[in-house]
């Protein structure tokens, strides 16, 4: 279900107002520890500035629709790299598109030499 304000509603989306709630974000790369974030203050710093029907235009988007529906209206935790919490979806389209545009690859396959 879309939020009110959302820009495939065809409503302004300068107004909408991200929920304020704060999430337990477990499985830090570092320390192992949660990490606490408020939803409303991360979605506005990381949509700040930006036009959110181009944001939806974006292959990302556009292509995984269907699937970034599912991942987050789940009713249980689900972690893309661990098949295990999918809950009987495939999610592997989208983990493949992180892997391919998202994720951080070294330059033309080589690894850093130190």
């Amino acid at each position: 279900m879309l939020n009110p304000g959302h820009a495939e509603d065809g409503n302004v989306t300068t107004a909408f107002t991200w929920p304020d709630v704060w999430i337990d974000v477990e499985g830090h790369e570092t320390s192992g520890k949660a990490v606490r974030v408020n939803t409303r203050e991360c979605m506005e710093y990381l949509t700040e500035g930006h036009d959110a029907n181009k944001m939806l235009e974006d292959s990302i988007f556009r292509d995984h629709k269907e699937l970034l529906m599912k991942f987050v209206s789940a009713d249980t935790t689900v972690d893309l790299f661990d098949e295990k919490t999918w809950a009987g979806k495939d999610y592997s389209d989208l983990v493949e598109t992180i892997h391919s545009i998202i994720a951080i690859r070294a330059s033309q396959n080589q690894g850093m030499k130190s």
